[in-house]
């Protein structure tokens, strides 16, 4: 008998703004829970950077892509500007018109998804993507590497992905608790300890393969 496979429907969404079409494609699962943290980039059909997922709350309709500061989505010379501009206004709209450019394709895959079909409570059984082992965020990098052609220049991409979504959890996960210490009428200066506290047993639990 067969390994059993994780099914996910791939989503895309396309826009053509200043004379070049971009392209946002996503691996989704059921839930935004079980959802990949990126998203394929392409412009003018060519690969051109990973977007990191996120989801303010876990609903579909709570999706936003975010693109690192390495990659220049538009260029001065696509919107007919300088190369070498070093005007205030002009990088001013080039950045607006990434912020423009990513929220169509956020809008485009939010639209796929059926936002408004879909509600974000949490299925029973499933683990707050937050809380993930290290192993389970390597795999998944792994396995959109390799689902994409393994290309070397790329993992490193996935791999930082996968650390910046993990220390966002983990920073989230300590407010949450600071929060609900200082609720229960704890001591504020107790919250150093509790966090040393809180970091130390969810390492030793990682390194113990526990999730």
């Amino acid at each position: 008998m067969g390994d059993v496979v994780e099914m996910k429907r791939k989503v895309r969404a396309q826009v053509a703004r200043f004379g070049h079409t971009f392209r946002a494609e996503y691996q989704a699962g059921g839930h935004p829970s079980q959802a990949d943290p990126q998203a394929a980039l392409y412009v003018d059909g060519a690969f051109f950077a990973w977007l990191a997922v996120g989801f303010h709350v876990l609903d579909w309709k709570a999706l936003y892509l975010d693109l690192d500061d390495d990659h220049v989505l538009v260029p001065p010379d696509m919107v007919g500007m300088s190369p070498t501009t070093e005007d205030t206004k002009d990088h001013r709209f080039l950045l607006e018109a990434e912020d423009y450019i990513l929220a169509l394709l956020t809008e485009g895959l939010v639209r796929a998804l059926g936002a408004s079909e879909t509600g974000g409570e949490e299925p029973q059984g499933t683990v707050d993507p937050r809380n993930l082992h290290p192993r389970e965020r390597a795999s998944r990098a792994v396995a959109i590497w390799h689902d994409h052609g393994k290309d070397e220049e790329r993992l490193p991409d996935l791999i930082a992905i996968e650390i910046y979504d993990a220390l966002d959890g983990m920073g989230m996960t300590l407010a949450d608790a600071v929060d609900e210490h200082i609720e229960e009428g704890g001591e504020r200066t107790e919250c150093g300890d509790l966090i040393r506290a809180l970091v130390d047993d969810t390492l030793q639990a990682w390194r113990g393969g526990e999730s």
